[in-house]
């Protein structure tokens, strides 16, 4: 009985510990995972634009650009595909079909802003509500991204425009924001002004995502009817490219605005409206609208759709958020085969003796070319846009052992294209490692003493190698040659000794010599006469002295050397010749267009690489600084190699241009003098190159019979003096 009594205490014990422990564990999963679940709740989805892409094989990508914001307005991130469901026409498309990505795609802006009578107002905080609208304009521009366009409007009665589109960030902010100012008007026309600016957008803006952002402090229409009369319906029923309204993101600040209308504008546009108390408020809830525009999903697909309208559904499956748009499929259209071209190219690869591979592409003489393409197993390697078209250098150690096709593409100036290729294979030898090969070891075997040698001696010259005897005969030959050498040599000088002349004159020292500063700049000869004649120079050694001394100020670089050849046999008809300094590569920009966007019109090209670009408080600096938002931080990048100047752009935003011919993406052209680089809309240069000569350089002869003077030259140098010889 014991035993079964406790047996049952234990059971139930167990039992008592296994629902203590399933308590605990729906507790923690109470208060732990709710929270997890619903740290970032989507609140809002809103489909802002949608764009269609027609591809090469006759099929059609659509791109769907989806903002996913929380209860306080953040984009939510993370999301994948299968935290969508998209649909087309009532359609759902699959999944796996789907693609995800964050959007990178570029923002054209609208800033319409209030500048009735109610906003010279001040706040609770003190501060006038139009400066709070212009701080948080200023924020709003200041958060944009290289390649996005913005546009400033302020309205009352009236629309105003302060500064049309432009990539130029700071001018919008220095010509448009900073131009604001509180009119004398009460009325502020919201739709009038919304349909204005809305009809520019559709006409002249580039097709891309747009928004418009609108902060007013005031009612959205006027008692008195002062306003046009323009309703919402007007705004929704606008005719746009993609079929769909503007988005409209608005933010209110004060107690007289009509936040109802606000909130059904943004709503039924697309956007988003938002309420501001103060001046800090204000400026959050912008910069809150510029987080939501950058930092959107990009969802693509293929349609199946031929020239019709597509109504594309979006739902959030966490939150059970939806969202619409229209979007305008068009008419599939069915590649066609290319033609022929009409000319063709010949091809020939050849090697030169420098380690290059040398590729000329010939066309016929009537086919006028704009450009050329060389392409390396598929890679675009160089680019000409100049002449000669035809001709490219390779280096063998880039293209390395193996196979390799060599493509050339050309273009005429009709925009014709042929292309012409070669498949060759590369054995490159190893690099040979050098070795010392091993001293040989002469083997000598003994040899018995000859029995019937009467003498009993054996010849020295019969133990050696024949070998061994030629090499000593033959360095003895070389000894002997070599001393009689010595001997001719000295006997030469001793009687050279005997019969040398008596010295004229003393020998001439060097110093400067002051030219007048009438006389033009160029070569001069700096000359010290001899002030005394003293015997002991006459016994000074003889041969070859250096009249000037780099120990000497010399006014300019250009400098005249006079050499006297004072050797015992001294020649009069002896020329002396120097090695002619090599020619220095000299190039620069020279600024065409945009003047005012550079510090100066001329920059000088150093033999290495030059960057060009916009600087900015982020570390980028560039020796070549442009002071235009249109150009992108890093554009563009100037590289000496093997003395030519090569161009790449950077991935640009608004690209870099070759005589009119733009260059894709980190792509990389020779270039030639007079050609013209254009970066971006507004700054424009002309590459010049050319060869400095070397510093002019005088060789005078002097002999006993002739007079010294400077040789005459076509340009500043001069004869200063002459020297002649006078018999004493």
């Amino acid at each position: 009985m014991n035993q079964n009594k406790t047996r049952r205490k234990k059971s139930i014990a167990r039992r008592a510990s296994v629902k203590v422990e399933l308590v605990i564990m729906a507790l923690v999963l109470f208060f732990i995972a709710p929270p997890a679940l619903a740290q970032t709740p989507v609140a809002k989805v809103a489909i802002t634009h949608v764009e269609t892409a027609p591809q090469k094989n006759g099929s059609i990508d659509v791109s769907a650009f989806v903002s996913v914001t929380d209860e306080t307005g953040r984009p939510v991130s993370g999301l994948t595909a299968g935290d969508f469901i998209l649909t087309e026409n009532d359609q759902p498309i699959q999944s796996q079909s789907l693609s995800v990505a964050p959007a990178t795609n570029s923002l054209t802006a609208v800033l319409l802003i209030d500048a009735s009578a109610r906003m010279a107002d001040v706040g609770p905080d003190r501060v006038r509500t139009l400066d709070a609208a212009k701080d948080s304009a200023v924020g709003f521009i200041d958060a944009l991204t290289d390649g996005d366009m913005v546009a400033v409007y302020e309205y009352d009665r009236q629309i105003r425009t302060l500064q049309t589109m432009t990539y130029d960030h700071n001018y919008a902010i220095d010509r448009g924001v900073n131009r604001l100012n509180a009119s004398q008007s009460e009325s502020a026309c919201l739709f009038d002004a919304l349909l204005a600016v809305q009809q520019e957008l559709i006409q002249d803006s580039p097709d891309g995502q747009q928004a418009v952002v609108v902060i007013t402090g005031s009612s959205t229409g006027a008692a008195d009817g002062a306003c046009g009369g323009t309703a919402l319906d007007d705004l929704l029923n606008l005719e746009t490219k993609t079929g769909n309204p503007i988005p409209v993101y608005s933010v209110g600040i004060g107690e007289a605005v009509d936040s109802d209308d606000l909130e059904q504008l943004s709503s039924r546009t697309g956007g988003q409206s938002f309420a501001a108390l103060d001046a800090k408020s204000l400026i959050d809830q912008v910069l809150l609208v510029s987080t939501q525009l950058k930092n959107q999903y990009e969802i693509n697909y293929t349609t199946g759709l031929n020239d019709a309208v597509a109504k594309v559904s979006l739902v959030e499956r966490a939150s059970q958020q939806s969202a619409q748009r229209s979007v305008v499929i068009p008419k599939v259209v069915i590649p066609t085969p290319t033609p022929p071209p009409p000319y063709t190219i010949a091809l020939t690869v050849e090697q030169s003796g420098s380690g290059q591979l040398t590729v000329n592409a010939r066309v016929p003489d009537d086919i006028s070319l704009k450009q050329t393409q060389l392409f390396i197993n598929n890679n675009l390697v160089q680019r000409s846009v100049t002449p000669p078209f035809g001709r490219f250098e390779i280096g063998l150690n880039e293209l390395g052992s193996g196979k390799h096709n060599i493509r050339v593409q050309a273009t005429d100036v009709n925009g014709v294209e042929a292309s012409a290729e070669v498949d060759l294979t590369l054995t490159l030898p190893p690099t040979p490692v050098p070795t010392v090969a091993p001293t040989a070891q002469a083997e000598v075997a003994p040899v018995a003493p000859a029995a019937n040698d009467p003498g009993g001696e054996t010849d020295l010259t019969d133990k050696l190698p024949t070998s061994a005897l030629i090499f000593v005969g033959g360095g003895l030959l070389i000894l002997v040659v070599g001393f009689s050498l010595i001997v001719l040599h000295l006997i030469v000088r001793a009687r050279r000794a005997k019969s040398k002349p008596e010295a004229l004159y003393p020998p001439i020292s060097a110093v400067n010599y002051n030219v007048l500063d009438s006389l033009p700049q160029g070569d001069r000869t700096m000359i010290e006469e001899f002030d005394e004649f003293e015997e002991d120079a006459l016994d000074q050694p003889a041969g070859d002295r250096t009249l000037l001394d780099d120990d000497f100020d010399r006014p300019d670089d250009d400098r005249t050397f006079i050499e006297e050849d004072a050797s015992d046999d001294f020649d009069s008809d002896r020329t002396f010749i120097r090695a002619e300094p090599l020619a220095q590569i000299n190039a620069k920009l020279v600024v065409t267009a945009g003047e005012f966007l550079l510090p100066q019109t001329e920059f000088e090209l150093p033999p290495t690489e030059t960057t060009i670009g916009r600087n900015s408080t982020k570390g980028v600096a560039n020796d070549i600084p442009i002071s235009d938002r249109e150009t992108s931080r890093s554009h563009a990048r100037i590289i000496y190699r093997n003395g030519t100047y090569f161009i790449k752009d950077l991935n640009s935003s608004t690209g870099t241009w070759v005589n009119e011919v733009k260059l894709s993406p980190h792509e990389e052209v020779s270039l030639l003098s007079g050609v013209e680089i254009a970066l971006g809309p507004h700054v424009k240069f002309r590459f010049d190159q050319s060869s400095l000569p070397a510093h002019d350089e005088t060789i005078f002869d002097i002999d006993q019979d002739s007079a010294l003077s400077s040789a005459d030259r076509a340009d500043s140098d001069r004869t200063i003096f002459e020297i002649t010889e006078e018999k004493v």
